[in-house]
């Protein structure tokens, strides 16, 4: 403590206590009283706690034995200390002189405490006693009640512009009129307005009671804000304060940070807001109010993420655009935004052809262009038996276009030209519109734009995606619907089925299923009745191998009394139709289906996804999985149940873990063993015990990852004649890069055992793990022109340390060398070009780094950095590598670390324990106009994500000095969950 402010306290009258209080000012006073026996227990014990920790906090970064050596000497010294260096009372207030002792909190401000209404002491008691002590609050409750704010407004009114308030809309329980008057005293208030598809679920009820003398409180409980939570009800509030509870009041702060941050909660204004914010709370109350057919519509954050991407993508000359994302996260009205913001630039509305295989697909387009330009007649359907007209604006199906309409189209009539489940696009009908036709901007549309067959030609020919937003990244985001994942062994034995192709052949499978179907369908069906019980509220889709297995399961379940229809291409489209109507009014619970509803289908309602045959390709799995995923008012969580039997040892089941999870291999293992404890939130993989071995046989013996299985592949590979390129073993193998190059091994270490002569690897050929995570475009490029010699730059010092343990690529061994260079070329087609942070710096906004590339163009031995900040004078720059998760622990709420991801535009940074702000180097922590990038990282053995350059928000103590700082660019919808979690 360096000086003591104004405010209440609680602290024990040590040495240095008593020392501020002698040096205060005449005009100022201490208020002091006297401890009782028991009570002096407490404070001791406290005392003595915080300055071992403030000594430990000194050399957190030394190893264990270093720590308990310390603690040795901490002991010593405590028991040694001097009776005078305390004094039998606690510092309870400083005020100027001239002013009467506040009222205290009926809690000591030190101590934490369980509050219910049935003692003598009711919640309401405590808060008034909170609120008049507080220098700032914040507060959070999803229920704010006219009635509730009487009793506390009037000191509420004392707080004028210190007080933040969260809140919102749902289930109607916030009273308009309270909300007026919280902004009449000053307030800022922040509301989640509910929509019907996706909750926000916003059931937290806390208050947070800041003051400058450091003795800041929290209550978190049950209590919203009405007369009967706050006196009388059955309630449990907890009151805590941060001298006891420092970790836990710390996340209080950075949570409420980070949802004051979060775009879902919107500044209320009266005059703009007013009749909204009644709408809302009418329709949640379920009364319906007017509405106009158009309302304003503006992208979320992941959308403007890819129409930054697009804009980006077309500033560097690219016109050819491929967005992936998952299903249910917008991806046509990504393009209407984009098409939109194209007319503003372009001053006109440019000629259109949005191009899809359905025309289902083809009508909710439409509609959500028509939304987002605010035009009820903007656009015409070219699909059967609708015929475009005009021509200006066509949302048309591939069959309708090839129907001898294509030819007749002059190739640049269409300025844009967009393509829907751009997967499809290497079938001949996709190919001939993209050969025939030359618009200024060709944008496509995916969810997985990979293929089960390996041919590529015309995704790969979009280059880098311009957007990604995978499944799992949209799920850590909140985007679709969670899912509760169970992987059954339901007694099959398919390991002699004929395999071939990467898949089980259909007849073989079907023969199978149908002599088993008896004992079978009797593991299905208790597992559905036991995983979802409500079997006549569910919606259902059961994917079957084939028409005879749909119909045999759909009769199936028929028997066991669950309304139930197999839907497949045999059916005429009218019988298709009556099905799917009656499977969305929910007449019927459950369609078991063939080659239907993969994709495009959107049914949000769907509640249970069944997987009645094995799908190795993760595309086809993503895609069935994705039906269930919509976000809908009525469902908490899709239940997926997928029957897992004994498969054939080439069976990958490791795809569908990994397009559920985006783990990498080793990840995937770990996970499957320990159960997959990291999970995004809402989200369960369970595997029965049997399930759970064959998933690690499996993952074993599908992908090489042995020295000998490895060996053994490249010898099969060698046999055809040729050696294999990095990219040509790595396709054949599957592996990853990071994967293959972990195992400290390489391409031509192997080469050399496999085929003694072929090629000549050096002792430290293992290097090169050292780029496999190289994940933007331009350092690939730059790093490989250095390697051929044609540039000396900053790039050629990243690339050469790690390679060579030297800054100068000239010295790097030739076997090395020419492996990076094969190993950048299978990694650049791969890759986002990514943006610059700024022209002066070699670094690519949310691209990874090691430590060795993030100092090696600054320093001539980068090995001698290890501290976590370095300044770099020539530059005037700052640079900041912050580890987030300090305990090898999944979860260690006790750290004793700062440093934390707040927000997507704000972070928590705490300086070396040696700096001070009177130092250069404090100084350049606040000063405006610093430049300050930071390098961030879940765990000491991961890379580290440039997240840019930052200014200083706040910062506050010395030695260390905790600075929150402001991103000048946000964090990416995909990264933020990974951070926010390991914070």
């Amino acid at each position: 403590m360096s000086k003591l402010h104004d405010g209440l306290y609680d602290a024990l009258l040590n040495k240095e206590i008593q020392d501020l209080i002698a040096a205060l000012p005449s005009h100022r006073k201490a208020d002091t009283e006297t401890l009782t026996g028991s009570d002096a227990i407490e404070y001791v014990v406290r005392e003595i706690s915080d300055h071992i920790r403030t000594r430990f906090r000194a050399i957190k970064d030394a190893s264990a034995d270093e720590i308990l050596a310390e603690a040795s000497r901490l002991f010593e010294s405590i028991f040694a200390t001097s009776e005078e260096n305390f004094a039998p009372r606690v510092l309870t207030e400083v005020r100027p002189s001239v002013r009467e002792s506040s009222i205290k909190p009926v809690v000591p401000l030190s101590q934490s405490a369980l509050i219910t209404n049935d003692q003598r002491l009711n919640y309401h008691a405590l808060l008034r006693s909170e609120i008049l002590s507080a220098d700032r609050i914040d507060w959070i409750c999803p229920f704010i009640g006219n009635q509730g704010l009487n009793l506390i407004i009037d000191l509420l009114k004392n707080q004028g512009n210190k007080l933040r308030v969260i809140s919102t809309t749902y289930l109607g329980g916030t009273h308009r009129n309270a909300i007026d008057r919280l902004i009449e005293v000053g307030a800022t208030v922040k509301i989640a307005y509910e929509r019907a598809d996706q909750k926000t679920a916003l059931h937290a009820k806390a208050w947070l009671f800041h003051r400058d003398s450091g003795y800041s409180t929290a209550t978190i409980g049950s209590s919203n804000l009405s007369p009967k939570a706050l006196v009388d009800g059955i309630e449990w509030n907890v009151r805590l304060s941060t001298i006891d509870a420092p970790v836990v009041f710390d996340e209080l702060v950075t949570t409420f940070g980070r949802l004051w941050d979060d775009q879902r909660f919107e500044e209320f204004d009266p005059g703009r807001d007013g009749e909204r914010l009644t709408r809302a709370l009418s329709l949640q109350r379920g009364v319906e109010t007017p509405t106009s057919f158009f309302v304003d519509i503006n992208p979320y954050p992941h959308q403007q993420e890819a129409l930054d991407a697009l804009k980006y993508a077309r500033l560097e000359g690219k016109q050819r655009n491929l967005i992936v994302a998952a299903t249910g996260t917008g991806k046509t009205l990504i393009s209407a935004f984009d098409y939109r913001n194209l007319c503003r630039s372009w001053g006109k509305r440019p000629r259109l052809l949005f191009v899809a295989h359905r025309k289902d697909i083809l009508e909710q387009a439409r509609s959500a262009f028509r939304m987002v330009l605010r035009d009820s007649e903007f656009g015409e359907l070219h699909v059967g038996d609708d015929k475009a007209t005009a021509w200006e604006h066509v949302f048309g199906s591939v069959q309708a276009l090839h129907d001898n309409r294509l030819l007749t189209i002059d190739p640049q009539h269409f300025d844009v030209l967009i393509i829907d489940e751009f997967h499809h696009a290497e079938a001949p009908t996709y190919r001939r519109i993209l050969e025939h036709l030359f618009p200024r901007e060709v944008i496509g549309l995916t969810a997985t734009p990979e293929r089960a067959d390996a041919s590529s030609e015309v995704i790969d020919s979009f280059g880098e995606f311009t957007y990604e937003l995978r499944l799992w990244q949209a799920l850590d985001a909140g985007l679709i619907a969670p899912f509760h994942y169970f992987g059954i062994d339901d007694g099959t034995d398919l390991s002699e089925i004929a395999f071939e192709a990467g898949r089980y052949r259909a007849s073989a499978l079907e023969d199978y299923y149908s002599s088993h179907r008896t004992r079978r369908t009797q593991v299905v069906l208790r597992e559905l009745c036991e995983k979802v019980g409500d079997l006549d509220g569910m919606r259902a889709v059961a994917f079957c191998v084939s028409t005879k297995h749909a119909d045999e399961m759909a009769l199936a379940f028929r028997e066991f009394n669950i309304n139930a229809e197999s839907l497949h291409s045999a059916m005429d489209a009218d019988e298709r139709s009556t099905i799917m109507a009656q499977f969305r009014d929910g007449t019927l619970n459950l369609v078991c289906v063939v080659d239907l509803l993969n994709e495009g289908v959107d049914v949000p309602e769907i509640d249970v996804v069944l997987f009645l045959r094995p799908t190795e390709s993760p595309v086809l799995f993503t895609q069935q999985l994705g039906r269930g995923l919509r976000l809908h008012e009525n469902k908490a969580a899709l239940t997926v149940l997928d029957f897992v039997g004994q498969q054939n040892r080439k069976f990958r089941m490791d795809l569908r873990f990994r397009a559920m999870t985006g783990l990498t291999r080793a990840q995937l293992k770990q996970s499957i063993e320990s159960e997959f404890p990291s999970l995004p939130a809402g989200c369960h993989i369970r595997l029965d015990r049997v399930t759970r071995e064959r998933a690690l046989r499996n993952l074993n013996e599908a992908i090489p990852l042995r020295r000998a299985d490895l060996l053994r592949e490249l010898n099969s590979m060698l046999r055809s004649g040729k050696t294999p390129t990095v990219g040509e073993f790595l396709s054949e193998t599957g592996l990853e890069p990071v994967d293959f190059y972990s195992g400290r091994r390489s391409l031509f270490d192997l080469l050399t055992e496999a085929k003694p002569g072929s090629v000549s690897a050096e002792d430290n050929q293992y290097r090169i793990t050292s780029i496999s995570h190289v994940d933007d475009r331009i350092r690939s490029q730059e790093y490989l022109a250095a390697l051929n010699g044609s540039k000396e730059n900053s790039f050629g010092r990243m690339v050469a340390f790690p390679l060579s343990g030297t800054i100068e690529p000239a010295r790097i061994p030739n076997a090395i060398r020419e492996e990076a260079k094969q190993l950048l070329e299978y990694l650049s087609g791969r890759l986002p070009i990514g943006r610059p942070i700024a022209s002066d710096l070699p670094f690519v906004l949310h691209a990874s780094y090691t430590r060795d590339e993030i100092v090696a163009p600054f320093r001539p031995n980068p090995v001698s950095m290890r501290q976590g900040t370095f300044f770099v004078e020539d530059l005037a720059i700052d640079i900041h590598l912050v580890t987030l998760r300090k305990s090898e622990r999944a979860f260690s709420p006790t750290t004793m670390y700062k440093d934390k991801v707040i927000s997507r535009t704000h972070l928590q940074w705490e300086s070396q324990s040696t700096t001070a702000q009177a130092t250069a180097t404090g100084r350049r922590l606040v000063a405006s106009g610093s430049r300050h990038i930071f390098f961030v990282r879940e765990h000491k053995d991961d890379p580290f994500t440039c997240l840019g350059f930052a200014d200083a928000h706040s910062a506050e103590g010395d030695k260390p000095i905790l600075v929150q700082w402001q991103l000048r660019e946000p964090i990416s919808e995909a990264l933020f969950p990974r951070f926010k979690a390991a914070s």
